[in-house]
């Protein structure tokens, strides 16, 4: 696990920018001092308890928070079996997990993220002189983002967050 971990924080140390959004949806990433913390409530309880299981819609051994979603708490995570370290989320407090897949690599997702930020800059720096909107030129590079960096995996996750 440790080689895996500094794989990890390897990826996470590409990032350009924590907290992702734009408009009123986003997702925050943990830096590498926090991702222990990170796990609580997923992988393990506050008292240091495994909450990992193998039957279906039970937390996996090898799945490992890095993030989660803004508005709704649900966990980003990455599978450390996965030499790509795949990138999935899941929606929280339904009894059960059930990953969808969001980028098929940690490499790709940050890709992503990094441009993401870039144009949530660039939308923040513009707010005051005109519509803060997406032009439809920056929407088209970054359907092609992300169809090129997540392998076509889960497009309306994307959409939904960034594409409004």
């Amino acid at each position: 696990m440790k080689k895996r971990r500094d794989e990890i924080h390897h990826f996470l140390n590409k990032l350009n920018q924590r907290e992702i959004s734009l408009g009123f949806d986003g997702f925050t990433i943990s830096t590498n001092t926090h991702l222990d913390e990170m796990q609580l409530g997923y992988s393990m309880d506050s008292d240091g308890r495994s909450l990992v299981g193998t039957n279906h819609g039970e937390w996996k051994e090898n799945w490992f928070v890095i993030g989660y979603h803004d508005e709704s708490g649900d966990p980003i995570f990455i599978d450390i079996n996965k030499k790509s370290f795949s990138v999935y989320t899941a929606e929280h407090g339904i009894g059960e997990w059930n990953p969808k897949a969001i980028s098929s690599s940690f490499i790709g997702f940050i890709k992503i993220s990094n441009y993401l930020a870039e144009l949530s800059k660039r939308t923040e720096d513009t707010l005051t002189n005109r519509n803060s909107q997406l032009s439809i030129v920056d929407k088209i590079i970054l359907l092609i983002k992300i169809l090129y960096y997540t392998k076509r995996i889960n497009i309306p996750f994307w959409f939904g967050y960034f594409l409004k």
